[in-house]
């Protein structure tokens, strides 16, 4: 190997190369940073929003807006870093797993098996993007990303590079199929959900799940001589192969007869609650102590159903003709907490397939409804903004949705996805409006009032020149609109516009010397105003609407997007 002479190197070089050297990563991830078209595009071009109007769907004026932005999902997070930033409660995404299969492009090239920068190239996908990402989370915002074995591994270093690993939380197994006949060795039947917090620290343990909503069939009865609401949960038992000493007794049923659980060991006095040390993992036990199991035994907390299928065994080793239930009461059951599981087996990927071909919908493996309800209905409240920018076929935002018609909340969702194979127009628009508007084969998760907007995105030049920043402020308007979640026309004058919401409006003011005029038009509208107006300097235009009092924010354009743009470009746009 042939020595360096440094005597022919300059000094600032020497220096900068021993500074680079210094910072270079000790331990965690380390990969061949591939450039990305997509990403140095950005240099040169600044992406923006514009509407389609004909994709959009308006039919509930009082309900909350949701967004879909059609585009590379590192042009929507760009533009998200100006309109979300610490805005978003949850983000799930489903990235593509790189499994050689040619399903994944890197600078429009198909990433197969027999590429040599295979792993380096989803490495540093994926790092551009998480990056952009983790700008837009909330101080207890949470991060679900769902993987295979294929990248797991490196995923989990670059996530704990980028979120940090006192930030991880854990990493949920899921089951994806009953069965399979793929694979040499094993049958893969699992993915994983990568599950990670902002900020751990700041998120209590009771945060986590929200409070059990769920509508049950209340029982009544007397406790006490006091009539109280109650429902059956589930069997005090445990299927694990875990050996409990204290937790191997009998139960007396309502005839006299005993219960207990499978095994080889039996107590020798054979009464209720006459307990014998299991001898082996054959010996299963009850999930009650036998003290716990006394106690709610005199509370009445205990419900003994005749069943032809019962696991238990009676006194004399034979199948039992009882099953037993716990009591669970009212004031017990509300506000209790579910929490999340690392374990997942009730969603497998069957379920989405299902539902996309009752909806009419060709797209192979999506993630199943339930799977994404069931993660986000746990760390998110009713009001939660809830981002998916690998979003497919939607079915991030057909969870949501089916989670506010569930529990009645107003949580919004944001999807991003390109429109590869028409996967944006003709797959995951199709599908929120069958959600919206309802579909006769699935009507339990469709029919949902909401809004749709749906957005493309597209390019400003980003030369820092006076006709460039007049450009991006007349194309700013979606943008703004989407910052400031008001999308109701009020006024569209060629100098200034004025949108709303149902509690407070936006105004965009393109020609300063129209401020006169918007003002005038302000006085005639209800409610509290962001005001953005153009300026090639950024003035600051507080005085001008000093005369309205509190009822007027100002902000200049496009300088405040400028600056957004140059902290995640690192480039120059204008200073």
């Amino acid at each position: 190997m042939p020595k360096t002479d440094y005597s022919q190197r300059d000094k600032e070089s020497l220096i900068a190369e021993i500074v680079a050297l210094k910072k270079r990563k000790k331990y965690g991830l380390m990969w061949e940073d591939k450039p990305e078209e997509v990403v140095t595009r950005c240099q040169s071009e600044l992406p923006v929003l514009q509407e389609v109007k004909g994709l959009s769907i308006d039919t509930a004026p009082d309900l909350p807006t949701n967004l879909l932005i059609e585009g590379d999902n590192y042009h929507a997070l760009s533009v998200l870093n100006y309109t979300h930033a610490g805005k978003i409660d949850v983000i799930y995404i489903d990235p593509p797993y790189n499994t050689g299969n040619n399903g994944w492009k890197y600078n429009d090239q198909c990433v197969d098996v027999n590429d040599g920068y295979r792993h380096s190239k989803w490495i540093s996908m994926m790092n551009n993007r998480l990056r952009l990402a983790k700008n837009l989370l909330t101080q207890h915002g949470i991060v679900f990303v769902s993987i295979d074995d294929i990248e797991q591994a490196r995923l989990k270093l670059l996530m704990d590079d980028i979120f940090g690993n006192e930030n991880f939380v854990t990493c949920i197994a899921r089951v994806t199929k009953a069965g399979g006949n793929k694979g040499e060795l094993y049958k893969p039947k699992k993915d994983y959900v990568l599950f990670y917090a902002n900020n751990k620290t700041s998120i209590k343990k009771s945060d986590y799940g929200l409070l059990v909503k769920k509508q049950h069939d209340w029982l009544a009865e007397y406790f006490n001589g006091e009539q109280r609401e109650y429902i059956l949960g589930d069997t005090p038992y445990r299927a694990e192969l875990e050996v409990r000493p204290n937790q191997r007794y009998y139960m007396k049923a309502p005839d006299g007869s005993l219960l207990i659980p499978p095994g080889n060991v039996f107590p020798k006095k054979k009464a209720d609650a006459e307990q014998v040390k299991p001898q082996s993992e054959d010996d299963k036990c009850w999930s009650w102590s036998r003290d716990r199991y006394v106690e709610e035994r005199k509370l009445d907390k205990v419900v003994f159903k005749k069943t032809t299928r019962s696991p238990f065994l009676d006194a004399e080793g034979k199948r039992s003709k009882w099953t037993v239930k716990k009591k669970l009461l009212k004031s017990d059951v509300e506000g209790r907490r579910d929490i999340l599981s690392d374990y997942i087996k009730e969603f497998p990927n069957s379920h989405g397939t299902a539902e996309l071909k009752k909806l009419g919908i060709p797209f192979g493996y999506p993630k199943p409804t339930g799977l994404i309800k069931h993660l986000i209905e746990r760390v998110c409240k009713s009001d939660s903004v809830i981002l998916d920018f690998f979003a497919g076929s939607g079915t991030t935002g057909h969870a949501v949705a089916a989670l506010n018609k569930e529990d009645g909340g107003n949580r919004r969702y944001i999807l991003c996805t390109n429109n590869e194979n028409g996967i944006a127009r003709k797959i995951c628009q199709p599908r929120i409006k069958a959600v919206i508007k309802g579909h006769k084969k699935l009507p339990d998760i469709t029919g949902i009032p909401s809004n749709l907007r749906y957005y493309e995105t597209s390019f400003v030049d980003a030369a820092p020149t006076d006709p460039n920043k007049i450009e991006l402020t007349k194309r700013a308007t979606e943008m703004l609109c989407v910052r400031e979640h008001t999308f109701d026309e009020v006024k569209i004058d060629p100098d200034y516009q004025i949108f709303r919401n149902q509690s407070r409006c936006t105004g965009i003011i393109y020609d300063p010397e129209a401020i006169p005029q918007f003002k005038r038009a302000v006085a005639a509208v209800d409610g509290k105003f962001k005001v953005y107006v153009f300026s090639l300097g950024g003035d600051d235009f507080a005085e001008e609407f000093a005369d309205l009092g509190g009822k007027v924010t100002v902000s200049s354009i496009p300088e405040s997007i400028l600056r957004a743009y140059r902290k995640i470009f690192k480039t120059d746009t204008g200073k």
